[in-house]
């Protein structure tokens, strides 16, 4: 099966679910990282590749709940209330629950130990 994007990021317009932004398969997860927004939530579904334990290549899917520590607290709780009614269309996906980069780095599995801890914006 052909993938058609790497992340889909969501975000609530009105009383909407509505797609942000896609980014093509080409793309990695310093994207994802890097098109977070500072400053406000976001649902995102991105589509890791891994490398398993014996060598082959793999790939997860995730979805991420993405509540930086800067939203507005009206922002945030509109997207608590709406996660788990959008999370409901997501089956298979995987839980990432995220307010800074380490974060979702953790969670990737791409934190290293010389990461530095003032990841957050």
């Amino acid at each position: 099966m052909k993938r058609s994007y790497r992340f889909v990021f969501y975000r609530i317009d009105g009383s909407s679910i509505v797609v942000d932004k896609t980014s093509p398969p080409s793309t990695t997860h310093a994207n994802l990282i890097a098109d977070l927004p500072h400053a406000d939530c976001r649902y995102v579904i991105y589509d890791h590749d891994v490398q398993l334990p014996d060598g082959r290549r793999s790939s997860k899917l995730y979805f991420l709940f993405w509540s930086p520590p800067s939203a507005p607290p009206t922002n945030k709780m509109a997207y608590s209330h709406g996660k788990n009614a959008f999370r409901a269309h997501c089956d298979g996906c995987l839980d990432i629950n995220a307010s800074d980069i380490g974060d979702v780095q953790s969670a990737l599995g791409l934190a290293t130990d010389d990461d530095d801890e003032d990841d957050e914006f």
